[in-house]
């Protein structure tokens, strides 16, 4: 279903997936969830447009990625390294900054929901990869639970 079109033309789809009791809205400009409905609450802060997502707020429903919020002053430091990274809201980086996961897919991308880190965390700018030591298990388990 078309959802619009950016400023630059590209046309933007949102595509619809139900099952029983649930129903989510995704959209094709970068990585967006438009809608979760649960029974028929809506439990995603969304826009109705693509212009509110474009002059509102382009993280409403966003998968932000690695990181949700800001990370201040633009860098961290990990095992002694610190990490400057590009910064988009002051001297802070939000949500992954200027060319995050809220912007990085483009039409033709998927999206998977994990817990983990992307699986090309080494092609990311400025963060580092999933760290994995020798002799280190890796696990990560996701639950969905609704009422």
């Amino acid at each position: 279903m078309n959802f619009g079109t950016t400023p630059s033309g590209e046309k933007v789809e949102r595509h619809v997936l139900a099952a029983g009791r649930m129903r989510a809205s995704a959209l094709g400009y970068g990585a967006i969830l438009q809608s979760l409905e649960v029974s028929g609450v809506n439990v995603v802060l969304g826009c109705d447009t693509l212009e509110d997502y474009l002059t509102r707020s382009r993280y409403f429903g966003a998968v932000v990625g690695r990181y949700g919020n800001r990370i201040a002053g633009g860098r961290f430091t990990l095992d002694g390294v610190t990490h400057r990274l590009p910064v988009n809201n002051g001297p802070n980086s939000l949500h992954g900054g200027p060319d995050g996961v809220a912007t990085a897919y483009g039409r033709h991308a998927g999206l998977c929901l994990e817990t983990q880190h992307f699986p090309d965390s080494p092609n990311r700018e400025h963060f580092p990869s999933t760290v994995l030591r020798p002799g280190e298990e890796f696990a990560s388990t996701t639950v969905y639970r609704f009422p």
